[in-house]
This record gives C-alpha cells, sequence and structure tokens, in this order.
C-alpha cells in the first residue's frame, strides 16, 4: 500500500538531526517544512518524499531539502507487472538492495564522473527501511541536449570498465544477478501474441500502428530469446546499476567545472555484461519523452556508444568494442522489444490506460505514435545483435 504523507507522521524532532547532517550545520533550528510526494505513478515497490523547508541559525535563514525513500518489504505487483518487491537477494526486485548499497563501500569508491546520492540516516524498521538521502539538483536546465547523453554514456562506461579492469567483482549476495532474464520471465509479451490475430481484426488501434510484419519482427526476438540471453550471460560481466534511463540519471557540474553524472534509484544494481547498461540511456528519453524524438535515435545511438567505449578506455578496459556492442544490441532487443508495454494494447483497457498515462506523463495516443519509429530501431539493434554473434 502507498504511504501517505498523513501516515509519515514525521516530527520536528525527527527531522532536527538529519537536517543537520543535510545543511552541515549541527546548530540549526527548523522553522517550516513541507512534505510532497514524488513517485506519482512509479513502478517500484517504494515510496519516495521530497520534504524540503525552512531553519535558521543565529540570524540566518537557511533552505534545506532532502528526500526520503521508504523500500517496503511487500508491495503488491503494479498494473504493469514491472516490479514487486521480493526477498531472494539476487532477484532483480530485491527489496533492501539499496540499504545494502548504502551500507558497503560501492558508492565511495565510484570512478569520476560517477556518484551516487548522499545518504544521511538508514532507518531499518521490522517490514520497512527508510533511507534519508540528499535531494540531487539538475544542473543542465531542461531537455538535455545530445552531447550531455554522450558524457553520461562515458561516464557509464567508466563504471562499468571498473570492474572490468581495475576491481574484481565484489561478492555481495545481495546484487541481482541475471536480470535481464529475469526480465523478460515477467513478460506479457507471449499472451499479446497469442491473442494477436483477434486483437488486429477487432481493434484499428493495434491493426493501424502495430502491423503484422512489425510484430513478427518483435515475436522473433522472443522466440530466439534464449540465444541471446546465453550470449549475452557470456559477455565479460561487471558491476552495473540497471536502470539507467533519463529518469534516474542527472546532470551536475562539478567544482573543477567537468561534468558528472549523478544515478539514482539503485534498485536494480547487479551483475551484467559489458555493454548492458548503456542499453536504457538511448530508447529510454524517447519513451519517457525526454526531449529525444524517435527520428534521432540512430544518431544518439553512435554518440553514446562511441563516449561508452571512450568511458571505457579511461580505466584502461582495451578489449575489442564489439563485446560491447553485442552486449548493447542485444539489451536494447530483449528489453524494449518483447519485454515493453505495448501501448495499443494498453489503449484499449481504461483502466490500464489511466494508468499508463499516470507513469509516462502523456496521453496514450502520444506513447502509440512513437512507436513505430522506436521499434524499427529496436528491431535493427536485433539484426545487429543476429550478425555480430554469427561472426
Amino acid at each position: 500500500m502507498t504511504q501517505s504523507v498523513q501516515t509519515l507522521n514525521l516530527q520536528t524532532d525527527m527531522l532536527t538531526p538529519i537536517v543537520r547532517k543535510a545543511t552541515q550545520n549541527d546548530r540549526i533550528a527548523l522553522t517550516d517544512y513541507q512534505i510532497t510526494p514524488i513517485n506519482a505513478g512509479a513502478t517500484s515497490g517504494a515510496d519516495v518524499f521530497r520534504i524540503h523547508g525552512t531553519g535558521h541559525f543565529q540570524n540566518e535563514r537557511i533552505d534545506w531539502s532532502l528526500i526520503l525513500k521508504i523500500l517496503k518489504s511487500s508491495a503488491p505487483t503494479d498494473q504493469l507487472s514491472i516490479t514487486k518487491a521480493i526477498d531472494g537477494q539476487t532477484d532483480i526486485d530485491y527489496w533492501k538492495r539499496e540499504t545494502c548499497l548504502f551500507e558497503s563501500d560501492l558508492f565511495q569508491t565510484l570512478p569520476d564522473g560517477v556518484a551516487a546520492p548522499h545518504c544521511y540516516e538508514i532507518e531499518q524498521l521490522p517490514s520497512e527501511d527508510r533511507i534519508w538521502m540528499e535531494d540531487i539538483a539538475e544542473d543542465m536546465a531542461g531537455a538535455w541536449p545530445l552531447a550531455q547523453y554522450g558524457h553520461a554514456a562515458r561516464h557509464l562506461g567508466r563504471l562499468n570498465g571498473h570492474y572490468l579492469a581495475k576491481r574484481p567483482l565484489p561478492d555481495w549476495p545481495w546484487l541481482a544477478v541475471k536480470g535481464m532474464r529475469q526480465m523478460l520471465e515477467r513478460s506479457r509479451w507471449p499472451k499479446f501474441w497469442q491473442d494477436y490475430h483477434e486483437l488486429s481484426a477487432q481493434h484499428a488501434v493495434i491493426r493501424d500502428n502495430f502491423p503484422h510484419a512489425v510484430a513478427q519482427q518483435i515475436n522473433a526476438i522472443w522466440e530466439e530469446r534464449e540465444r541471446f540471453l546465453q550470449t549475452l550471460e557470456a559477455l565479460p560481466q561487471t558491476v552495473q546499476h540497471g536502470d539507467t534511463g533519463r529518469k534516474n540519471t542527472f546532470a551536475r557540474k562539478q567544482r573543477n567545472g567537468q561534468w558528472e553524472t549523478v544515478l539514482i534509484d539503485w534498485g536494480w544494481a547487479g551483475i551484467g555484461a559489458v555493454g548492458e547498461d548503456l542499453a536504457p540511456v538511448v530508447p529510454g528519453p524517447v519513451i519517457w519523452f525526454k526531449g529525444v524524438p524517435p527520428g534521432q535515435l540512430f544518431e544518439l545511438d553512435q554518440l553514446a556508444f562511441d563516449n561508452y567505449i571512450q568511458g571505457l578506455r579511461d580505466v584502461g578496459w582495451d578489449e575489442d568494442p564489439k563485446l560491447a556492442r553485442l552486449g548493447y544490441t542485444i539489451t536494447v532487443a530483449l528489453r524494449f522489444g518483447p519485454r515493453l508495454v505495448v501501448p495499443e494494447q494498453v489503449a484499449l483497457h481504461e483502466a490500464r490506460r489511466s494508468y499508463v498515462e499516470s507513469v509516462m506523463g502523456q496521453p496514450i495516443e502520444r506513447f502509440i505514435a512513437i512507436m513505430g519509429p522506436f521499434r524499427e530501431y529496436v528491431i535493427a539493434c536485433a539484426d545487429e545483435a543476429r550478425e555480430l554473434m554469427s561472426k
């Protein structure tokens, strides 16, 4: 059940020591504060709140803001069947993973250009963990230019390369393992494909926007999933964030004037193939309507991948770039092909339509409108992966 502002039951005396850590002022007195839910429509089992307000020290007013993320030991599966909080430590949706990450040294050993929010305090309760953390401010106003995605891709290359060239893979038992395989096990694609011909005959929204020839090519990816997965799992393995789409990446200027990429929501962090972590960076801003039109997918692909390879090189990984390209193209094909929700089908069901629109922040018609060129890109990635595998 989603936590409400009213049931948080936060008191000033509870907040004060945390705000003092956030402001690095151990004598600040709180004046007032507000609590705002910021994960409306989220597909995870966590509740996230921004708590912000003012305080004073001597005669100075001090504005402050922090994030409270509540991880819950049990959560109902959302309507998209994407995420459910569960107890298996290697499961992609293990509910305590972010607590474990903040208690580990991973965030203290990130390579240059990659950062995570600072954690102020963790409360571990019987059925939930409360993580009090830094409220990350975006230093890039508005939609990112393509060049900024290049910076983010290079930083991800350094993150992944760090565990390919410099550090051994950690043996923490709570890292997700074979996350892509787990995602596909929860896919609704088989049921959709089973019903496709009937749905297409009865509904113009499917017939006109998801033609049979395209649906067949997406289904071919599904039918080849085991071959793709085995190849992915045989590639060089590294530590990955797991969900690097635009909604989880922030651009922030360092003191030296260089950009760094702050990654939030590490709940899917685990072990994955080289190139796998880059996959959400390119399609993500298109399907989340972050200012990249579908017509720029191939351009962004080339820019992001070139920078990702440079990031790998920055930290000493000098293997064949085709290995990373194979990891990238397989992941795009699987993650954004048969795993992705079918908006044309969602449009037929009012409850699911309303839910998806709340998640995407857009009418379902806009989602449907981008799917033609988007699927063209996904299919092209699948074809490229097949060609690389044949060699």
